[in-house]
């Protein structure tokens, strides 16, 4: 298999989109990667990162690879887990402190900032709606995110409502809840649920 063989597959796998370094990694220049990439007329969407030019982009995975330490979280959670009837307006991520997050707010991105232990709660990998994998926080996690910022009132109780339909793991969410300091609040907001 020649060099220009070995991207074409390589796109094919990856749905049109290439990680240059994924290229090199598999003992292509950069150069020639380059060349390939300009004469295929691929998209810069992020350095290193291109997309065929008939592929709608998807904001998520370009956010997330652009921006590795950051984790989806609060509406935008909400949005991945389907925990809301519409899409956020602003994309929220949550970051360890001492994070800069000039970069981010520039473009519209609300960044929130979280210590190193409780950064690391509940994340995981969810599947964007264009098929893309991003790290997003659990139901448990953000639901007490969303407890601790101000959010419309119909899109709490939404987010709530789906929880218990869709997740409903009142243990893990109350165990949480204590870590983030939001369990009276939670606990008072279900008691008028259930």
């Amino acid at each position: 298999m020649n060099k220009k063989e070995i991207i074409e597959r390589y796109s094919n796998h990856n749905e049109g989109i290439i990680k240059v370094k994924d290229i090199i990694d598999q003992g292509i220049s950069k150069q020639y990667c380059l060349e390939f990439l300009k004469n295929n007329n691929y998209e810069r969407i992020a350095k290193g990162l291109y997309i065929t030019p008939d592929l709608w982009i998807d904001d998520f995975y370009v956010l997330s690879y652009k921006y590795s330490k950051a984790i989806f979280s609060h509406e935008t959670a909400c949005y991945l887990l389907d925990m809301t009837d519409r899409e956020p307006l602003q994309y929220s991520v949550t970051l360890p402190y001492g994070y800069k997050v000039d970069h981010l707010t520039k473009q519209g991105i609300k960044a929130y900032s979280s210590t190193s232990e409780r950064y690391q709660i509940g994340i995981m990998e969810v599947t964007t709606p264009s098929g893309h994998i991003v790290r997003c926080y659990d139901p448990e996690r953000t639901i007490c995110d969303i407890f601790r910022i101000h959010i419309d009132p119909q899109d709490k109780q939404v987010a709530v409502k789906e929880y218990l339909k869709k997740y409903k793991n009142i243990s893990k969410l109350m165990q949480y809840a204590e870590i983030f300091k939001v369990d009276n609040k939670i606990r008072a907001y279900l008691e008028g649920l259930l």
